[in-house]
């Protein structure tokens, strides 16, 4: 590849050689792994299934259907109290595959109604017994997106589990590429869209978490409704369907709980303090033409980060910075290793903060089901 620099006085062009990696289609599949959380004087066990895409037809014996009914029979055997599905990232994929994840967690019942034109189409459904009937949370972030927002939406309204994280990407649309006539190449067009049993688009507005988590990613910047010309939510009629779980009537007891956690939680508060910051900086409307004031501004800019980041870093026993020029040589040097060999994803979920925050929620979750249930035998 050929750069041409930025500055205008450098007319020397630079070569820099860009490697095709081989992609390993075996890191897109489900994975799963075990996550222990202390609720009270109990110690919960957890099955935690990442999924990156919605793959269907990497070979003859794999799909993300069949993958993860087998780790659900796998984590069976370890005796869990409960199961988080994790879609962060996940850009979609196969609709039938999503269907067929969420068959395993609901009986038979529609998934998602696709409207074309006015013809609504409710043939996506699920027609076999659910395979998992215990806890359930899905995991989702702002890139969660297409084939995910399915599945997270059915499994919202249905009432089957929570919905954690934050409100995701809201590709409701689909598109199909139509060849133009009388001269070569396709035009991709806009024929259909994705709408929930409940009725709601997943277009543009995306699935909105029951419980919000922390999270750097501005909105306004990334998603579908931060495109000009995106389509705009709107809804059609229901489809019948049953519902698991009330749960809005468990979030007035679940969202104390996990806001007060948030607190006092180093990483969780790093991400706020972090997003807070960055909000602020964009909506800054006027820069000073006086070249100290901006550097005043800057360096301001920069020990509000580096507070940002010791406070972090003291609260978890680690040493802090000396000073900003430290903290951004230490980054630095953490990014050139990430970008010179790229890691794989490792599963140590008690190393990641939004999953030990999400087995939290589950174990309350279990815990307000179990006295809702206590309390309608008590007063049926």
């Amino acid at each position: 590849m050929e750069v041409i620099a930025a500055d205008p006085t450098i007319t020397e062009h630079k070569i820099i050689p860009i490697k095709r990696d081989t992609i390993e289609l075996e890191d897109q599949k489900a994975k799963k792994s075990i996550l222990t959380v202390k609720n009270g004087a109990q110690t919960l066990k957890f099955g935690v299934i990442d999924i990156p895409v919605f793959y269907g037809n990497f070979d003859p014996n794999s799909s993300v259907g069949r993958d993860v009914n087998r780790l659900i029979q796998e984590l069976r055997q370890e005796n869990i109290d409960g199961l988080i599905v994790d879609l962060r990232d996940n850009g979609g994929g196969s609709l039938p595959e999503a269907a067929a994840l969420t068959n395993l967690f609901i009986d038979p019942g529609p998934v998602v109604q696709i409207r074309h034109g006015e013809v609504i189409n409710r043939d996506v459904r699920a027609t076999k017994p659910a395979v998992y009937r215990d806890p359930l949370i899905v995991l989702i972030n702002r890139f969660s997106a297409s084939a995910s927002e399915i599945f997270a939406g059915a499994i919202q309204d249905y009432g089957r589990g929570l919905v954690v994280g934050s409100t995701t990407w809201g590709k409701g649309s689909v598109q199909s590429y139509m060849p133009i006539e009388k001269g070569e190449g396709h035009i991709k067009i806009t024929q259909a869209k994705f709408y929930r049993v409940s009725g709601d688009s997943t277009q543009h507005r995306g699935v909105i978490p029951d419980i919000e988590l922390p999270n750097l990613v501005n909105t306004k910047e990334l998603g579908e409704s931060s495109y000009d010309n995106a389509l705009p939510w709107d809804k059609i009629h229901p489809a019948p369907h049953d519902i698991y779980n009330n749960i809005a009537t468990l979030l007035p007891a679940l969202k104390p709980a996990h806001n007060e956690r948030v607190k006092a939680d180093p990483e969780l508060v790093y991400v706020q303090q972090q997003a807070a910051l960055y909000e602020e900086l964009n909506n800054k409307k006027i820069v000073s033409l006086k070249l100290t004031t901006r550097q005043q501004e800057q360096k301001l800019i920069e020990q509000r980060t580096l507070d940002i980041e010791n406070q972090k870093r003291k609260a978890k026993g680690e040493p802090v910075y000396a000073n900003y020029a430290d903290y951004k040589a230490k980054e630095l040097k953490k990014d050139e290793e990430e970008s010179a060999e790229p890691k794989k994803k490792d599963l140590e979920p008690e190393k990641d903060p939004y999953l030990v925050e999400t087995g939290k929620i589950l174990g309350d979750f279990i815990l307000q089901t179990k006295k809702q249930l206590s309390q309608k035998a008590t007063n049926p």
